[in-house]
């Protein structure tokens, strides 16, 4: 019923006062889309995303100097840790979302590696 109400009203607060539902503001829920994590292990980088569901990731970095994405790791969950990195050299990061039907491809993100 407050689902007609709230169509029916179209917004309007006074249609839905008088309609006896209370008013209430809607909640906006932040999620990160993808993060990279510079922990302070020298040459280790963590990466994370949002979850999608029946997945693989596949995780990529690329130096900078070199603009073509290597793959770092691969698996079904949404985060992944990279080491044997250089340390104090800039990297980017990626990561494909390869779920048959809405295939995504978030970052790239740039960090510097301790």
């Amino acid at each position: 019923m407050a689902h007609y109400v709230e169509k029916v009203a179209q917004g309007d607060e006074n249609t839905i006062a008088k309609s006896t539902f209370e008013i209430r503001k809607r909640s906006v829920r932040t999620q990160f889309d993808f993060e990279v994590i510079v922990p302070d292990d020298r040459g280790v980088v963590e990466l994370k995303c949002k979850k999608s569901m029946k997945s693989v990731y596949i995780w990529q970095f690329h130096d900078g100097e070199t603009p073509i994405f290597k793959e770092a790791a691969r698996g079904i969950t949404n985060s992944a840790v990279i080491t044997n990195l250089q340390s104090g050299l800039t990297y980017w990061f990626r990561v494909l979302i390869v779920s048959g039907l809405n295939d995504s491809i978030l970052g790239p993100k740039a960090a510097t590696v301790n």
